[in-house]
């Protein structure tokens, strides 16, 4: 038990801090130096990854990109990830056609390299559904309650164990 809520307070105490870093920066997304960490929300790159997983990103030179490679970009108000499928020079301009695994046809507008956010590196299956969770009000309540409750448990177990009472 003691280990559980070591590793439990850790991860807790690693997202607070990734997440408070951004506050209040408009266009935010969190991450840990060029690494950019992403909820899935649609199954457009099923059986790539899939919506609820989180997908870990690197941000790199657009000029290194290439066919078949997914990236993450902004489309007006939201983040896409799609798989490039081609890539053209157009006055000095890249510009990417992208198009989802699950999706019949390429996406309507073309990426610019302005617009991209990371290369796509690997995924963690499921875990994006916890993480919308806990951004919400429900869950950042339900945290604090686990963690009072694991403090809580611990504190008993060790006055039961030694026999004596705590002192604050």
């Amino acid at each position: 038990m003691d280990l559980l809520f070591i590793v439990v307070v850790v991860l807790i105490v690693f997202y607070l801090l990734i997440n408070i870093r951004g506050m209040g920066q408009k266009d935010y997304i969190p991450g840990l130096g060029p690494y950019k960490i992403m909820s899935v929300l649609s199954g457009s790159m099923s059986p790539t990854f899939n919506a609820g997983d989180v997908i870990v990103g690197k941000i790199i030179n657009p000029h290194d990109l290439k066919q078949g490679d997914i990236i993450t970009f902004r489309f007006e108000n939201s983040l896409i990830t799609h798989r490039v499928i081609n890539g053209i020079n157009k006055d000095g301009k890249l510009l990417f056609t992208t198009k989802g695994d699950n999706n019949n046809v390429e996406d309507l507008e073309p990426a610019g390299d302005e617009k991209i956010i990371s290369k796509y590196l690997f995924r963690i299956p499921l875990i994006g559904f916890a993480i919308i969770f806990m951004k919400g009000t429900v869950g950042v309540a339900s945290i604090c309650f686990l963690i009072i409750l694991s403090i809580s448990i611990n504190v008993y177990k060790g006055r039961n164990k030694k026999g004596k009472k705590y002192r604050f």
